[in-house]
C-alpha cells in the first residue's frame, strides 16, 4: 500500500469516528442520574450554610430567609429564580413525593395563608426526606420531614429545577 491510497483510507476512518461520537447512544437508557454532579454541588453548597442565622430578607454572609437561602444556592448554580417562595413554586415540574431527589424544592404554607416557605430537599434515606431550610427559631437547619409534625402538616407540593 502506498502513502496516497491511505489517506483515503484515514480519511474515512476519523470521519467515521466523528460520527460514531456524534449520534446518540442506541439502547442506552437515560435518566434523571446525568444531572447528579449539578444536585450534588448545590448540596454541598447547601450544606454548607447550615449553622446560618435567620435574617428577613437574607441571601448571604449575615444570614438567610427561606427563600433567600434557595435564591442563592441556585443562583450560584445559573438557576436564576424568583425571590419569594410564593413566585418560586411556579418554577420548575411540579413533582410526586416518589420521585423526589436531592436538590429539588418543598413548599410549604401556614394555615390561612399562601405559600410562605420554601426548602431544598438535602437527602432521602430510610428515615424519609430532609431537609435545608432557614427557619426563623433555628437558622439554617437540616431536617427530617416526617419528624416534624409542623413541617409535615403544611407541605404544599414538591418542585423539580434541575
Amino acid at each position: 500500500m502506498n502513502r496516497m491510497s491511505i489517506y483515503p483510507f484515514l480519511l474515512s476512518f476519523f470521519v467515521g469516528i466523528l460520527f460514531f461520537q456524534c449520534s446518540p447512544t442506541v439502547g442506552k437508557k437515560v435518566h434523571s442520574d446525568e444531572h447528579l454532579p449539578v444536585r450534588q454541588r448545590i448540596i454541598e453548597d447547601a450544606a454548607k450554610t447550615v449553622g446560618s442565622r435567620y435574617k428577613y430578607g437574607g441571601t448571604g454572609n449575615r444570614g438567610f430567609d427561606c427563600s433567600g437561602l434557595v435564591y442563592t444556592i441556585y443562583k450560584n448554580h445559573e438557576f436564576f429564580l424568583p425571590r419569594s417562595a410564593r413566585d418560586m413554586i411556579k418554577y420548575g415540574q411540579k413533582i410526586n413525593k416518589r420521585q423526589v431527589q436531592p436538590g429539588d424544592l418543598a413548599f410549604f404554607k401556614n394555615i390561612g395563608r399562601k405559600v410562605d416557605h420554601v426548602a431544598i430537599v438535602y437527602k432521602i434515606d430510610r428515615d424519609g426526606i430532609w431537609l435545608i431550610h432557614s427557619t426563623t427559631s433555628r437558622g439554617v437547619i437540616t431536617q427530617n420531614l416526617e419528624s416534624s409534625s409542623y413541617w409535615s402538616k403544611r407541605l404544599i407540593q414538591f418542585n423539580s429545577i434541575i
